[in-house]
């Protein structure tokens, strides 16, 4: 059972292309923030780089309805 703190993976359909086949996203990664019955919030680290040249880290968070049908997978992340 997944916990507070679990560093898994997550996959979702987040939409369609042109010709109705479903684009798939997986966030590698994702750390579990909060299980609440079928809902499942998770962050993940965006790292980039300001116009100084330095590293920025953004933390964006999602939340997903795992009963939801465009919902595929969150699975353990393996050390």
């Amino acid at each position: 059972m997944l916990k507070k703190g679990d560093v898994v993976s997550v996959s979702y359909r987040s939409g369609y292309d042109k010709q109705g086949n479903p684009v798939m996203e997986t966030y590698d990664k994702c750390i579990v923030e909060d299980i609440n019955g079928s809902h499942i919030k998770v962050s993940y680290r965006v790292i980039g780089q300001s116009e100084n040249g330095k590293d920025l880290v953004e933390v964006h968070e999602m939340s997903f309805n795992v009963n939801s049908p465009d919902f595929i997978s969150v699975t353990p992340h393996q050390q």
